[in-house]
């Protein structure tokens, strides 16, 4: 049990920590702080977060689940 408890609070701080593994996002920006605080809340958002296998996908999901929009999203007009 405690076993399981461990390699599920590793697994949380993966998917929470792989925000900042896409490339433009500003630590500590209002997006940052509002997508980790999604990704914190509940398993789902963290599920459907990691569903999403490029990038610009992950992206435009955060950003139209959080209501922000990160500056990286202004490189690709």
């Amino acid at each position: 049990m405690a076993e399981d408890r461990v390699v599920l609070q590793q697994d949380h701080k993966f998917r929470v920590h792989s925000v900042l593994e896409i490339p433009g996002i500003i630590k500590w920006s209002p997006f940052h702080i509002a997508a980790v605080n999604h990704l914190k809340a509940v398993e789902e958002n963290r599920v459907a977060f990691m569903s999403f296998s490029s990038d610009d996908d992950k992206i435009s999901y955060l950003e139209n689940m959080i209501g922000v929009m990160t500056d990286c999203s202004l490189f690709q007009l």
